[in-house]
């Protein structure tokens, strides 16, 4: 058996840092899935309070780092140059580690309930300090979570709440962990261990019951509303997501020897998306969009590729909000456009909204921060890409 993995507590603890790192990877960035965003935490927590304080928070924050800079890269490579994404994602890493050195330096100095706030406290307060930053609520744990009910929260709380109760759980599940599983009492015979297990739950029982409660409680609260408030006429709407990478194409944009190679990745995209939408609009759905900056039109395109969504729109009766990237002439001496175009049924373009707020460092044309307005039966839309409604 490799020496870290040894019998001494501290040495254990690195099984639960290889727990962790996978699924860091696909707790944020692109890849979230939502359990992972509960489990993640749980772990590394677990790993650094097992650990000397400094060198379990230096390895969290690289882990961190690392994971961070990979979110970055997946989600901004295609118009950031390096190095600004490692840049950034370094930064972001250093910030999610923070609450992790917090919780080490506090919870062992406090017992029972107050132990187990330290962390989503502090991981909470460092996500909202955060939002006044640059990036604004980037790689906010709440983004992760895809249950509608638990997202009602967020009509109360806003996004903390629910980053709160994710970190919450890591705290708490640490909070039993140690009580059973890591204290001495554990190491008893099995007589003397069923008599400790019942004195520890009671030491815990009160704390993991609140947190029980709370959480059935934002559950019930959140079914209770979608039920409640659900509007008796509804609107199908649907957002399609194309196979081709629009990675590779910002790959072709940079490197291809001809504008003809760009403008043939470039209707690859269109086609794909375009082919979606027409599914959608046949599956039912009266409102289709797509990711920002899903499809590129060099300028050469525009007309041609108005003309398909045009067409598909008034074929379908359906109504297109189209995440679009606008290339110019790589002679105009003008910038890429991020903007969102609305067709309506009747095959007429309604209304572009043009992306105000930039990512620093995103390269293109800043909006007058004019949300676009359409006017339809069911109630009136509109459209925000991005830092847009920051």
């Amino acid at each position: 058996m490799l020496p870290f993995f040894g019998r001494s507590r501290e040495s254990r603890s690195f099984l639960w840092l290889l727990a962790a790192a996978p699924l860091m990877f696909v707790a944020t960035g692109l890849w979230s899935l939502p359990a992972a965003a509960w489990l993640a935490p749980m772990f590394l927590l677990r790993f650094v309070r097992d650990q000397p304080t400094w060198r379990g928070c230096v390895i969290a924050a690289l882990l961190l780092i690392v994971v961070s800079c990979a979110a970055w890269q997946g989600a901004t490579g295609r118009f950031l140059q390096a190095p600004l994404p490692y840049v950034v994602g370094a930064a972001l890493g250093l910030v999610a580690a923070l609450p992790y050195l917090i919780d080490r330096l506090l919870s062992p100095r406090l017992s029972g309930l107050a132990a187990t706030l330290v962390f989503p406290a502090s991981a909470v307060v460092v996500e909202f300090a955060a939002s006044f930053g640059p990036f604004g609520t980037w790689s906010s744990a709440a983004y992760t979570q895809q249950n509608l009910a638990l997202l009602q929260l967020t009509s109360v709380t806003g996004i903390w709440g629910v980053s709160f109760l994710l970190y919450w759980t890591a705290s708490v599940a640490n909070a039993a962990w140690e009580e059973w599983a890591m204290s001495p009492e554990a190491q008893m015979s099995p007589e003397a261990r069923t008599s400790s297990e019942a004195r520890i739950s009671l030491r815990v029982r009160w704390t993991v019951g609140l947190w029980a409660g709370l959480l059935a409680a934002v559950l019930m609260f959140g079914g209770a509303r979608l039920a409640l408030d659900a509007p008796p006429d509804t609107v199908p709407v649907a957002t399609v997501t194309g196979t081709h990478d629009a990675s590779s194409f910002w790959g072709v944009h940079r490197q291809a020897e001809s504008r003809g190679a760009v403008r043939d990745s470039a209707r690859a995209i269109q086609r794909d998306y375009l082919q979606r939408a027409r599914r959608a609009a046949q599956a039912g759905a009266r409102l289709v969009s797509w990711p920002e900056a899903a499809v590129p039109v060099p300028h050469e395109d525009t007309a041609a590729f108005l003309s398909k969504a045009r067409r598909l729109a008034r074929g379908q009766e359906v109504y297109l909000a189209m995440a679009l990237n606008a290339l110019p002439r790589p002679d105009a001496g003008k910038k890429l456009e991020n903007k969102v175009v609305w067709v309506g049924p009747s095959g007429t373009v309604r209304k572009e909204g043009l992306k105000a707020h930039l990512v620093p460092g995103e390269p293109g044309q800043d909006g007058s921060g004019t949300l676009p307005i359409v006017s339809a039966p069911a109630g009136t839309w509109s459209s925000a890409v991005c830092y847009d409604l920051g």
